[in-house]
């Protein structure tokens, strides 16, 4: 006779020693499953024996009996809030809820890591990691524990209810008005709310429009604007008053606007701007894009003597290495010079390092309009039409279609018509 086997949730194996049953209360069992899924590599379930007849509701509770000691806390990019501790009683499942004791508002479990790898179980005993995500670090402490949390069911129900009006005008009251706008953290403190509360209400008002978000920094589109306007008000000022100087730091440029901007919202803050080509950024750096530098004499008399040698190069112009060379000057030397030429706009830098200046690259995309006579063509083509190497014509012909002077047509470009 087969042994009757009690389980919670789906089982989707195929067990055919066994007589699976879903649990109900007064049912009574030969064994249990732990949780579904739960399978050695030999394919046999892992369950354990029933002494007395259990009930559903008491095998729940005997599968959720874990708890965490909280050894350290810290907050990582992309994790959120992560605790670290040793886990006690029983198994652990990525997704489900816990409390922290003394704080009885579940947080969902986001990730779990034992070793430094992601697993979906944690067994009793193991060292883990459990990520809650956008979560304030400062509501964990060492030594806190770790429980299980209220039922998922009771979670999804809560979750499934729209945001209030009600709430998300309180929102927008704790947000307020001013550029620098308030965090998710600081916006629950003054709710007295926890951020799974408030993530519905945050979403949409994101949606709706009325607020931006930025690595969990909340600002209104108002405000937002009126701050974009400082920060390029006080880039314009710094480029005037240091005309020789091609990029500033994101942090003075807040500092001369007089914004709160800083860390990871500030990342995200010029990620925007860049993407609405409002600014540029080089090594960490941001300046706007038409700004060019002013040379010093002796800066504009070496970077004259580069402009010559890359120019005479025709259209296999010389790398860095070789202008070092002829010149002669040290390679420090020389980049910095390619990077003021840049920033003058006279020299431009394509894929691969190859180099022309802004006037013999605007002869050779002259060259491939009247040679292509409008008709589709390869790079094998450019690069015989133009006697040069396949690296070249591919360097080019991707500086072309960033401009919009090309374009892709299956294997082939095209000049396009509006150009």
């Amino acid at each position: 006779m087969k042994p009757v086997v009690g389980f919670v949730g789906e089982i989707e194996a195929d067990l055919p020693d066994f007589e699976l049953v879903p649990f109900r209360e007064g049912l009574s069992v030969d064994a249990v499953l732990i949780a579904p899924g739960d399978f050695r590599p030999d394919g046999i379930p892992e369950w354990v024996p029933v002494v007395e007849e259990p009930t559903a509701r008491a095998l729940r509770r005997a599968i959720r009996r874990w708890s965490v000691t909280i050894d350290d806390v810290d907050a990582i990019h992309g994790p959120g809030t992560v605790v670290f501790g040793k886990l006690d009683g029983g198994r652990l499942r990525e997704g489900e809820l816990a409390v922290r004791e003394g704080f009885e508002r579940s947080m969902r479990i986001r990730e779990i890591r034992v070793n430094r790898q992601r697993v979906q179980f944690a067994e009793p005993g193991s060292d883990v990691a459990i990520a809650f995500g956008p979560v304030p670090k400062d509501l964990f402490r060492r030594g806190n524990r770790l429980r299980p949390g209220k039922s998922s069911t009771v979670t999804k129900e809560a979750k499934a209810e729209p945001p209030s009006s009600d709430l998300k005008t309180a929102i927008l009251e704790a947000v307020g008005d001013e550029p620098v706008g308030r965090g998710t953290a600081a916006v629950c403190k003054t709710l007295d709310k926890t951020p799974q509360q408030l993530g519905n209400a945050f979403e949409s008002l994101r949606r709706e429009g009325k607020l931006h978000g930025f690595a969990g920094q909340w600002i209104k589109p108002k405000a937002f604007d009126e701050g974009v306007d400082r920060f390029l008000s006080a880039l314009d000022t710094l480029h005037a008053r240091y005309p020789g100087q091609p990029s500033h730091p994101p942090a003075k440029v807040v500092g001369q606007a007089r914004l709160g901007w800083s860390g990871k919202p500030l990342d995200r803050i010029l990620a925007r701007l860049v993407e609405k080509g409002a600014i540029m950024m080089r090594e960490e750096e941001v300046r706007r894009p038409a700004f060019r530098v002013q040379l010093g004499e002796r800066q504009r008399g070496l970077l004259d003597k580069v402009i010559g040698i890359i120019e005479a190069g025709g259209v296999n112009t010389p790398n860095a290495h070789e202008i070092g060379k002829r010149l002669p000057a040290p390679r420090p030397a020389v980049d910095e010079i390619l990077n003021l030429g840049e920033d003058s706009g006279e020299i431009v830098t394509l894929a691969d390092g190859v180099l022309f200046t802004t006037r013999g690259l605007a002869e050779i995309r002259e060259r491939v309009r009247r040679g292509s006579g409008g008709k589709p063509f390869t790079v094998g083509e450019v690069r015989d039409s133009l006697g040069t190497s396949r690296r070249v014509a591919v360097a080019l012909l991707e500086q072309f279609d960033a401009e919009g002077f090309t374009e892709r047509v299956g294997e082939k470009r095209i000049v396009k018509t509006s150009s």
